[in-house]
């Protein structure tokens, strides 16, 4: 086997590869814009090559026109893929121009007036300036996260329009030197290094256009995490939080409530939870309408966060009523915090849609001790909320351990909103 048939099939069988691997490269990316045209493009430069080792065993000029004219026509494809996968318009135009140029001429010399050397340089030029395009776009798109692979697949793209360059000009000075002792040109083996450089650059490029592919894939899938993460943060806000007050909703804060109770107990701190409802609120909503009673909800939550600390667990525990949890804070020391919150919520004045008006709310405090759970100390809590409306509102009055013997459930609700 001749150095010009083993160049060939090493070329064949290196095109080959290239379009397997864009192949499935664009079979895991379909998606993604531009791996259809890589692979589409490899395999055109792939079939192409076929016709040109038939050459060696059945010369035939068109053979050799649809080789030339199949390269051409996928180095095109490959590049128009550059741009797609930037988001970009392909220079259809200017390619085509060249291609255009470059067949008619390679007819002219193959057909009219035959010269190989003639070809090979405006065959290599011509796949060269297509090329350029590529170099082109992967230099002036702005640089991303894909940074190392665009600068693999620019630097084997760089090297196959050098390789191509190269081989123009190696054609061009062996034209100069032609003697009657001089090797055939195409078994000249400077000519067929040069032409075994173009595969082998061929394939570097087509291992930047994958890890290309391979980079942004990862970095959608990381953007899709983290999507997903916020996504599911979103959710698990809507479902802990009051969207009107931001404040916890019933069923996070027993949870986080059972959390700090647990953590108290195991340092040996106190413990203190705070139930609130706001007084009369139900004339609120008659007089005023809802919007504004939600105005005055969202008040009370304001003045309820500002009076906290930032660990302080804080909830809406359903309509008027709010409930706090005071880690570390004794009774007395709760009851004041309890005072202060209600005397700051007594001398705001609520404004909404022309309306101007205050309120007041009751509360009730309660300190844990060994045998209470977050059931009992609501239900302690709400019988001293209980005290506190029928002894005039606007107070608060805490229950005391003692008076919360053989308790086991809490006074209804029904009872206060009555006189709400």
């Amino acid at each position: 086997m001749d150095s010009q048939t083993t160049a060939y099939l090493f070329i064949l069988l290196g095109m080959l590869l290239n379009a397997a691997a864009l192949g499935l490269c664009w079979r895991l990316s379909r998606q993604m814009p531009g791996t259809g045209a890589w692979f589409l493009g490899a395999s055109f430069v792939f079939v192409s090559v076929i016709p040109l080792v038939v050459n060696l065993i059945y010369p035939w000029l068109p053979l050799v026109s649809m080789h030339n004219a199949g390269v051409a026509l996928g180095q095109a494809i490959t590049v128009a893929g550059v741009f797609s996968f930037f988001g970009k318009r392909p220079a259809w135009r200017s390619m085509a121009a060249i291609i255009a140029a470059f067949l008619l001429l390679h007819t002219w010399y193959l057909y009219v007036d035959y010269n190989v050397v003639v070809r090979t340089v405006v065959a290599s030029a011509a796949l060269a300036a297509l090329n350029v395009f590529g170099v082109w776009r992967l230099i002036t798109e702005p640089w991303g996260r894909e940074r190392a692979a665009r600068i693999f697949a620019l630097a084997g793209c760089g090297a196959l329009v050098t390789a191509l360059a190269l081989r123009a000009v190696l054609s061009v000075a062996y034209s100069a030197s032609l003697s009657a002792g001089t090797t055939s040109f195409e078994n000249n083996i400077v000519y067929l290094l040069a032409f075994i450089i173009t595969p082998i650059a061929s394939t570097a490029t087509t291992l930047g256009l994958i890890m290309m592919t391979v980079q942004r894939l990862a970095n959608e899938r990381e953007e899709a995490l983290q999507e997903a993460r916020e996504a599911a943060e979103h959710f698990q806000e809507l479902a802990s939080y009051d969207s009107l007050t931001q404040a916890c909703n019933r069923r996070f804060f027993l949870i986080r409530a059972s959390e700090e109770l647990s953590k108290c107990r195991r340092i040996s701190q106190p413990f203190s939870l705070l139930v609130i409802d706001l007084d009369h609120f139900k004339q609120i909503n008659d007089t005023y309408g809802h919007a504004s009673g939600d105005e005055a909800l969202r008040y009370v939550a304001h003045c309820i966060r500002a009076a906290l600390r930032d660990f302080d667990v804080f909830g809406r525990m359903g309509g008027e009523e709010f409930a706090v949890v005071l880690s570390g804070v004794e009774r007395e020391q709760a009851i004041r915090i309890c005072n202060r919150l209600r005397e700051n919520i007594a001398a705001g004045t609520i404004r909404h849609d022309g309306n101007s008006f205050t309120m007041t709310m009751s509360g009730g405090v309660v300190t844990a001790t060994d045998g209470d759970d977050i059931q009992s100390l609501l239900a302690a809590a709400d019988v001293a909320l209980y005290q506190a409306k029928n002894s005039g509102r606007n107070r608060i009055e805490p229950q005391l351990p003692d008076a919360r013997s053989g308790m086991t459930h809490q006074p209804g609700r029904r009872a206060r909103q009555s006189q709400d």
